[in-house]
C-alpha cells in the first residue's frame, strides 16, 4: 500500500533530498522533500501508510504523534485489517 501511496504523492513533483549521512549498511540517510517544504515522510506517516519505529527514530516526535493520530483513526494501513506490525 505504502508502495502505491508514494508514487501517487510525488508523480510528476520535483523532490529535493536533504542528505543526514549514511547508516551502518552504508545506506543513504535523506529526508524527500516535495515542493521544497512537504516531508513525505511525515506526509505518509499522517495519511497512515506507515509505522514509526522507536528503534530507528526514537527522538522524532512528530513522527510519533502523526503515527499515533492516524492509527487511532483507522487510516491507511489500518483500514486493512489483516495488517499486522511487523
Amino acid at each position: 500500500m505504502t508502495r502505491q501511496a508514494t508514487p501517487t504523492m510525488i508523480f510528476s513533483m520535483a523532490v529535493t533530498l536533504q542528505i543526514h549521512g549514511k547508516d551502518r549498511h552504508k545506506h543513504t540517510l535523506a529526508e524527500v522533500l516535495i515542493e521544497d517544504e512537504i516531508c513525505v515522510t511525515l506526509a505518509l506517516a499522517k495519511d497512515g501508510w506507515c509505522r514509526w519505529d522507536w528503534k530507528c527514530a526514537h527522538e522524532d516526535a512528530a513522527l510519533e504523534v502523526l503515527e499515533a493520530i492516524a492509527r487511532e483513526a483507522n487510516q491507511g494501513i489500518r483500514v486493512d485489517l489483516a495488517s499486522v506490525s511487523p
